[in-house]
Parts: structure tokens; C-alpha cells; sequence
């Protein structure tokens, strides 16, 4: 669990970064909404003239210092339809608080950006117990996000390449690992970063959710390389069975403290799919299927 605590705080320094080199980005826009959903809360003459127009819908409250109860508020923000809610806004004597098209245009990139994010942040602070199975495939599917966004984004721009430099710099180890290219050892400390061991491999191959499609859809590398990279990982997770199974004639002694767990979880999977895995294939693929064979 400390290992996972860890895993949560390198991912919001990883925001921290990014929102830090974009903090003129949607500053405005963020501004001018929030003040709309005070005035949703305080005034209840302006609450009742919303509720005429919009009914139960309404704007969360937000806290100013998360970065993720932020994004929910321009979420439910963005689904008003804009013409209805510049009116409101303008009768109710608040027009400096009506956002231009461009400005939405902006929030909404903002949430196309963002997103992948928020549900690893979500993930990670939920009810359900999180292994340290989604590490590998959480890092690796947001920095494929990146990737892909980075040509199509026309205002957060600064913001896609800072997350993009924080990630591979604080989770350098899992990049390094599966040898993605342009994440060699940086000379010097630099910002903290995640420990990473091979443990995390072994933990997302064993998950039925998971298995071997990091490795298939956001690993940069060539198939031979692919297969190398797949059979160390089946040679560790052999070696770590045949070590369990010299070492149960020792179960009173337990588990050493710091180890990353590596028994698969149960194999329940998730109620519903995270954007951030939506490309996984919903049945095994056969990279997954052939991986997978090789461990019996």
C-alpha cells in the first residue's frame, strides 16, 4: 500500500507540472464559471431563475487547491447549452460572466486533456481496492493519450507537452524498462521519482483485465522487440512461482515488508471501462492469449 500511496503522489506531481507550465491557460474561463457556481449556491433568487431554465442540473462546487474537483466543475459546466446560459446570465445583470465560443472551445479541450487523468486521480482514491497491477498500464495508456492528442490540440498545447515531459520524467523507470525511446537516464537527481521494479510487470500480466495489451497497444516498439520484453517478463514470473513454491514450507515468516504484490487479483472485472483503457481489446488478444500460454 505505501508503494501504491507513492504511485498516487508521483501521478499528481505529474499534474502539479503540467497545470504549473499551463496556468494562464482557461485561467478566465475557469474564473468566470466558478463565479457562476457561487452564485448557484449563495443567491437563491439566481438559483431559482437556473432551475427555471436548466431544472435539477446544476454545478458542483469546487476546491480551489484540487486540480480534479476543478475539472468536475467545468465537466458539468460544458453540458449547459451555451446560448440558453449566456441568456440567463445576462438577465440576471451577470454578462462579464458569459464565456465566449472560443472560451468553451477551450474548456473543452481542457477536458479532452485532462480526463484520462482525472480517472487514473479517481482510481487511485476509490472505494475499491486498487493492486499494483494498474501502475504499469495506467502510466504507459496516459502517456499514449499524449501522444496522440499532441497534434490536434489548437489551445492547450504547452499544457500536452508538460504532462507529456513530467511523465516521462518522474515514471522514467517504467519507460526505461520497456526501452521506450527518447527516456534514457537523465545525468542528476532531478524531481522525484517512482521506484519501479520488475514486480510490476508480473502484477499487471496476472490481471485478467490487463494481461499482455499495455504491452500490445502503448509500448513504442517494433515486434521483435515486443516479444523479447514479453518473454523476460514470463522468465520473472516463472522464477517468482518457483521461488513461492521452495519458500511455502516457510508461511509463518510472511510476506517480507516492501514487497509489491504479484498473485493475481480476483478476477473480477471493472463495472465499467475507463476511457483511458478503451482501446484494450474487450476479449484477449492474441498477444495477450500467446503470452499468457507460455507461462504453463
Amino acid at each position: 500500500m505505501e508503494r501504491l500511496s507513492f504511485f498516487k503522489h508521483t501521478l499528481q506531481l505529474v499534474i502539479k507540472d503540467g497545470l504549473k507550465e499551463a496556468s494562464g491557460l482557461s485561467g478566465t474561463q475557469i474564473a468566470k464559471l466558478s463565479c457562476t457556481a457561487s452564485l448557484l449556491h449563495s443567491s437563491t433568487s439566481f438559483k431559482d431563475r437556473f432551475e427555471s431554465c436548466f431544472g435539477d442540473a446544476t454545478i458542483p462546487s469546487a476546491i480551489a487547491t484540487r486540480w480534479n474537483s476543478t475539472l468536475k466543475q467545468v465537466k458539468a459546466y460544458v453540458k449547459f447549452d451555451m446560448q440558453n446560459l449566456s441568456y440567463m446570465l445576462n438577465s440576471e445583470g451577470h454578462k462579464a460572466l458569459i464565456l465566449s465560443q472560443r472560451d468553451y472551445a477551450q474548456l473543452k479541450e481542457l477536458i479532452e486533456v485532462l480526463d484520462p487523468f482525472l480517472e487514473a486521480t479517481d482510481l487511485t482514491q476509490g472505494e475499491k481496492t486498487v493492486t499494483a497491477s494498474v501502475v504499469v498500464p495506467c502510466v504507459l495508456s496516459l502517456h499514449c493519450h499524449l501522444q496522440e492528442i499532441r497534434g490536434r490540440v489548437k489551445y492547450c498545447g504547452p499544457l500536452v507537452r508538460a504532462l507529456a515531459s513530467s511523465l516521462k520524467t518522474r515514471f522514467t523507470e517504467i519507460f526505461q524498462a520497456v526501452k521506450m525511446p527518447g527516456c534514457e537516464p537523465a545525468e542528476g537527481r532531478g524531481p522525484t521519482k517512482f521506484p519501479f521494479t520488475t514486480a510490476y510487470f508480473i502484477a499487471s500480466v496476472l490481471d485478467p483485465s490487463f494481461g499482455f495489451q499495455w504491452l500490445k497497444h502503448d509500448v513504442q516498439l517494433d515486434s521483435d522487440d515486443k516479444d523479447q520484453l514479453m518473454t523476460q517478463i514470463i522468465d520473472c514470473i516463472k522464477a517468482e512461482g518457483e521461488k513461492q513454491m521452495i519458500s511455502t514450507a516457510d508461511t509463518a515468516a510472511g510476506p517480507e515488508q516492501g514487497d509489491v504484490p504479484v498473485s493475481p487479483p480476483a478476477p473480477e472485472a471493472p463495472q465499467k471501462k475507463l476511457r483511458m483503457f478503451s482501446h484494450y481489446s474487450k476479449t484477449p488478444s492474441s498477444t495477450n492469449t500467446v503470452g499468457l500460454s507460455r507461462l504453463s
